[in-house]
């Protein structure tokens, strides 16, 4: 179909780091860009506008988006989990062409993988995927044609079970970028993050 509306990623943001011990948003790398600013960084070249969706828009996690200059969106009720973030930044979006779903703990994902994404959403994919040695991986990437079906999806599974409904027709980018998989629970997880960078 032709493209109407801008592709729009969905930075998920919201969460309470319980696992890290602290805010691991706000953790520096070690070239010294925090994880959550590398994840919205990497995602600005592939999409053409990029929400990030915090908890509280007062917060710490809010404050280090807004002085980087991007739009940040409070979701309706945070603590519900993920899907509630993810049907917030879908609802102030409604006008996209697709989305592209990001966690803010994954900063090790190339901009050639989210590029490769986006071509796939441009090129009519309902539904795509990273997938590093046969493991599905993040960001997915969601089209119009399933906004009814995202703005449904259970508060806290999140997106999980919409991609097994429709696995038929999930368009796999096979990628050698293991940062697909790597996201960050806890401070074990940024050993050797020097060599995803």
């Amino acid at each position: 179909m032709e493209k109407s509306g801008p592709i729009t990623g969905v930075l998920l943001a919201a969460g309470r780091s319980s696992r890290f011990g602290s805010n691991k948003l706000l953790e520096r790398l070690p070239g010294g860009i925090t994880i959550g600013l590398m994840a919205a960084r990497n995602l600005t070249g592939s999409v053409d506008e990029l929400l990030v969706v915090v908890k509280d828009r007062k917060d710490t996690t809010s404050r280090m988006f807004l002085d980087e200059g991007y739009k940040v969106v409070v979701a309706e009720n945070a603590k519900l989990g993920m899907g509630n973030s993810l049907k917030s930044g879908v609802r102030h979006s409604s006008d996209s062409y697709g989305w592209m779903i990001a966690l803010a703990d994954m900063p090790f994902i190339s901009t050639e993988t989210i590029h490769s994404l986006s071509l796939e959403l441009l090129k009519d994919a309902k539904l795509c995927a990273p997938v590093f040695q046969g493991v599905r991986g993040h960001p997915v990437c969601f089209s119009r044609a399933l906004i009814k079906q995202l703005l449904a999806v259970d508060d806290s599974d999140g997106a999980a079970n919409l991609v097994s409904k429709y696995r038929d027709e999930l368009v796999e980018v096979q990628t050698n970028d293991r940062g697909v998989l790597h996201d960050i629970d806890v401070p074990d997880d940024l050993i050797g993050s020097v060599e995803l960078l």
